[in-house]
């Protein structure tokens, strides 16, 4: 897992928005298989495990085209100074939430998460 994650810190931010909305395609490809296993597993009912494939992929694709910008960091300046703001990713982790509880958690850099919740 470590190694996945530095070398997930060393691509991009356009290649890691890239990767999720990859990740978003392939969900939407096979989201009525994904959403039987869910159903299956889980015993929600299968209209419910379809709402959550596509909370999932709303939520990859979201991040997938914001993450650019917000890993991107900033400059800024003033009279004498300049400053400046990096962020650094630590990995990120979507899911398909259990029973009742549609959660996904995208941990964009550390010590700081975006929770997105239905």
């Amino acid at each position: 897992m470590i190694r996945a994650q530095k070398s997930w810190a060393e691509e991009s931010a356009m290649n890691r928005g890239d990767v999720l909305r990859a990740a978003a395609d392939l969900l939407n490809k096979y989201r009525e298989e994904i959403a039987h296993v869910e159903s299956t597993d889980s015993g929600k009912p299968i209209l419910e495990a379809r709402w959550d494939v596509q909370t999932a992929i709303d939520a990859l694709k979201y991040c997938g085209g914001t993450s650019p910008a917000l890993l991107a960091g900033e400059t800024i300046s003033g009279d004498g100074w300049k400053g400046s703001s990096h962020r650094i990713p630590c990995g990120i982790v979507a899911g398909i939430g259990a029973w009742k509880s549609v959660e996904i958690n995208l941990q964009i850099k550390k010590d700081t998460k975006i929770n997105l919740q239905i």
